[in-house]
């Protein structure tokens, strides 16, 4: 008797297993066409926090922020943080970005950083290279962006202001 409910259970676990697995491949496939709309994450997002007179680091900027940054607090330039290379879904969200920075009059740039490699040599150069960029651009208001403004943000914040010392 155990043994054919148990039976049972595992013939109906898997093909809702297979379902669930598929279904959230196609939901992860499609993450940057409905990222706009998912406000779970939207409310996991760091606050904008500014480093210095030029450079606020923050979270992904979505069109609306785009227009509060530029207009409010004066940025001309963005820098993405996105993995563009490897991570299709931050690249769909870095071309979004594009075209959203194009139509708000916005410099955009990405220096792309893997969060599971922040402290490897390949991430320290493009640190670098950041941190080179806002010494020879002074005269921009920079904001810089991770997509949840937790990680790769605050670590670019935090060399920024250890070159500021």
């Amino acid at each position: 008797m155990i043994k054919v409910f148990f039976k049972k259970i595992v013939a109906n676990i898997i093909p809702l297993s297979v379902f669930t697995a598929v279904f959230g491949i196609i939901i992860f496939q499609l993450f940057a066409f409905f990222e706009p709309y998912l406000y779970p994450l939207h409310w996991l997002q760091a606050d904008a926090k500014v480093v210095n007179s030029n450079v606020i680091i923050g979270a992904y900027p979505r069109e609306n922020d785009l227009y509060t940054l530029k207009n409010k607090l004066h940025v001309t330039t963005v820098i993405s943080l996105l993995n563009t290379s490897g991570i299709p879904q931050e690249k769909d969200l870095y071309d979004v970005e594009k075209e959203n920075c194009k139509a708000s009059h916005l410099k955009v740039m990405n220096f792309p950083l893997d969060s599971d490699k922040l402290n490897t040599v390949g991430a320290q150069e493009e640190i670098n290279k950041i941190i080179g960029y806002v010494q020879t651009h002074k005269e921009e208001k920079i904001y810089i962006h991770c997509y949840l403004g937790k990680h790769r943000a605050i670590k670019v914040g935090q060399a920024i202001e250890a070159t500021l010392k």
